[in-house]
């Protein structure tokens, strides 16, 4: 999630953010698959389009072979 929020030009907040895991039922109130982990984070980063800034992100696990996760901007679910 760091990655995430450094690759959108911020820095410091990637480094001081402390995202919080968002509880089971509430997952579904967001865009995204539901054997993701979601985590909201205090400080809310730009979606790439410029008009959107959200707070929550989606974790899944690697695939096999593979050590990294992937991290995806979700949005929520109108």
């Amino acid at each position: 999630m760091r990655f995430t929020i450094l690759k959108n030009g911020h820095p410091i907040i990637a480094l001081t953010e402390t995202p919080k895991k968002v509880p089971g039922g509430s997952v579904y109130g967001y865009s995204g698959k539901r054997a993701w982990r979601y985590y909201e984070v205090k400080t809310a980063f730009d979606a790439s389009n410029g008009e959107i800034n959200l707070n929550t992100l989606a974790v899944n696990k690697p695939k096999a072979g593979s050590k990294f996760y992937r991290v995806h901007a979700v949005y929520p679910v109108a």
